[in-house]
């Protein structure tokens, strides 16, 4: 008579090779359910940021409905505000206006306002004078 011998590998309890099997479908699962936060994140941003620009749109078309009421001093503060130069040639002028990055473009670059590290002494808020940094 012949027997045949067949190798099984030992399972200490059945809980074992169900996690040596499913393990790796598991951790993917917490990868992704890790990830959710940081993608709710990134949408809520971009939602914000379409209704900004939403905003700004329709801010500019009422100043631009308003531009003609407004007085030669308040005109004239607005372009000195958003200009950067203005270069006379012979046959043409070139207005550089002022860039200001889109909110993208800051977080993108990691800047902050930094008035969260600005130590205030124990007497309260010194007073700081408000003084422009044009040329």
């Amino acid at each position: 008579m012949t027997i045949c011998s067949i190798s099984i590998p030992l399972v200490k309890s059945p809980t074992e090779g169900f996690g040596k099997r499913y393990q790796p479908f598991f951790d993917r699962l917490k990868q992704i359910e890790d990830q959710i936060p940081t993608l709710q994140g990134e949408i809520d941003f971009l939602k914000i940021q379409h209704l900004s620009s939403d905003e700004i749109i329709r801010e500019a078309r009422d100043f631009y409905t308003r531009w003609p009421d407004l007085e030669q001093s308040e005109k004239r503060q607005v372009i000195e505000t958003i200009t950067e130069k203005i270069t006379i040639g012979s046959d043409d002028v070139a207005i550089d206006l002022c860039y200001l990055p889109s909110s993208s473009e800051l977080m993108a670059a990691g800047q902050r306002n930094n008035m969260d590290s600005w130590l205030r002494p124990a007497s309260g808020w010194p007073e700081r004078s408000m003084t422009s940094q044009r040329d």
